[in-house]
């Protein structure tokens, strides 16, 4: 996979996040960059989210309020105060059992949506294709649905 820069796409500030529109009459969609890791300026991944319903002022467990986003793989939080999204990734537990789809949280962040046709644009969609695909990729070893990628994985991850 090639790098992708975070410096070279527009990032919106907290104050603009809390002010994006969603919800089931429009269909608002964001791009969300996960971090490679924590103050990186490296992009792990791109997901393509739906926005439900303006949450930032909900507080419950998140004391700064979170966004809620629809994305291929299911619905998912985006932490205001931590700026954290979560990405799901194939744990393959000992023992020899069946994988499994674990969640984990990963800094991020929401890109200010460039112009369509512009290369930044074409840039995000491939980079949220390719982890569409890879979320198929991990549902169907959860699912074990295809044995043949246990090959792929090398024969200490047969279950």
């Amino acid at each position: 996979m090639n790098m992708l820069n975070l410096k070279d796409f527009p990032i919106l500030e907290d104050a603009k996040i809390r002010k994006l529109r969603g919800g089931r009459k429009h269909s608002f969609c964001y791009y969300i960059g996960v971090l490679d890791f924590e103050n990186s300026d490296v992009l792990r991944s791109v997901h393509y989210g739906k926005l439900q319903n303006q949450r930032g002022s909900q507080r419950q467990s998140f004391p700064a309020g979170y966004e809620l986003f629809s994305t291929p793989y299911r619905d998912q939080i985006f932490c205001l105060s931590r700026n954290v999204f979560p990405v799901p990734s194939l744990w393959m537990p000992p023992g020899g059992t069946l994988p499994a789809i674990h969640l984990r949280n990963r800094g991020a962040v929401i890109f200010d949506t460039p112009n369509f046709g512009s290369d930044a644009r074409q840039v995000l969609d491939r980079a949220a294709e390719r982890f569409l695909l890879e979320c198929k990729i991990v549902k169907a070893a959860a699912s074990d649905q295809f044995p043949e990628i246990f090959d792929l994985l090398g024969p200490c991850h047969r279950p």
